[in-house]
């Protein structure tokens, strides 16, 4: 029987291409977001995906467009780590209210078998002491309100999910990357390094790109959730770091872009900000122990596909 997956926020850069990959494996998607664009989704008339426009805010609304699908994934984010600070109290509640309200009514919900939510396994951990990957055990001390409320909803999943049948899965990516990138969004080096590259328009350089990032590209995030839904694992709720675990610094991303791209950025140099952690790159062996996942996207490799995506795209 082909399992039927929810995705709440499936619009997005995330949610286009989870949906795009479950369609390729036969399964049925619904697509609710508050905003819909069909044209992210390959062939939007095929039969097993359904859009629907719905809001976070309207929990009712929310859980009776949800219907009788088993597996639900939580995506639904309305900051990036870069302007979530400047509204501490409003981005709070944006995104912790609906996740607890939505909790509250589908714990003792008896058709639905899974629930993934969708936290940050770039800002949750903070600034580790030592240049090393960070597993799941790692010590959590966010340096972001990002980080701060994506770690305030895994507490309030385990609260709420820890006791009911669900099984949970809170999954911590690393810099996820890849086609359909909203590159109007202050997020994502990759996507807006080549759209400053096709424009001519400048690009701010932090602490001389000496961060060091794990970027993930995002059909081998796509195959870690897919593995997750076909679990058999009966924890009701565990976290699981999901990333390359190579680490990449940025002035390495904007050489490769510049390669790619032929191409030189006008670079802007900036001080390093408060909430970029300096070092971050996950350690997923607990993941990799358990299921049959591994990255297989090399940085290169998902360059020049996210290159090959813009050369064919209006963005």
């Amino acid at each position: 029987m082909n399992k039927k997956i929810a995705i709440i926020g499936g619009n997005g850069f995330i949610g286009s291409n989870l949906s795009n990959y479950f369609l390729k494996r036969n399964m049925e998607v619904k697509v609710l977001d508050k905003f819909i664009n069909k044209d992210k989704i390959d062939n939007t008339k095929h039969l097993n995906v359904k859009f629907i426009k719905s809001d976070i805010t309207n929990t009712s609304e929310l859980i009776n467009n949800i219907g009788d699908y088993e597996n639900i994934i939580w995506l639904v984010h309305t900051s990036v780590p870069s302007n979530s600070m400047l509204d501490l109290t409003g981005d709070l509640f944006a995104n912790l209210d609906p996740l607890v309200r939505f909790l509250i009514r589908i714990k003792d919900t008896p058709n639905i078998e899974r629930f993934v939510f969708l936290s940050s396994g770039g800002t949750i951990y903070g600034n580790p002491e030592k240049p090393t990957p960070i597993a799941e055990n790692h010590s959590i001390n966010p340096i972001s309100n990002y980080g701060i409320t994506k770690y305030t909803q895994e507490k309030y999943i385990n609260l709420l999910l820890n006791q009911s049948q669900i099984q949970t899965f809170i999954i911590r990516p690393s810099n996820v990357y890849g086609p359909n990138q909203n590159l109007n969004k202050p997020q994502g080096i990759i996507g807006h390094a080549f759209k400053a590259a096709n424009n001519g328009h400048p690009i701010n350089l932090f602490n001389n790109g000496q961060i060091v990032r794990d970027f993930l590209f995002v059909d081998d995030l796509s195959e870690a959730i897919f593995q997750c839904l076909n679990s058999n694992y009966k924890a009701s709720v565990e976290s699981y770091n999901i990333g390359s675990e190579i680490g990449v610094s940025i002035k390495e991303i904007i050489d490769q872009i510049e390669k790619v791209s032929k191409q030189n950025l006008k670079i802007v140099l900036k001080p390093a900000r408060p909430f970029d952690c300096n070092y971050n790159v996950l350690d997923c062996s607990k993941f990799k122990s358990i299921y049959d996942w591994e990255s297989q996207t090399t940085i290169k490799k998902g360059i020049q596909t996210v290159y090959n995506w813009l050369l064919n795209t209006n963005s």
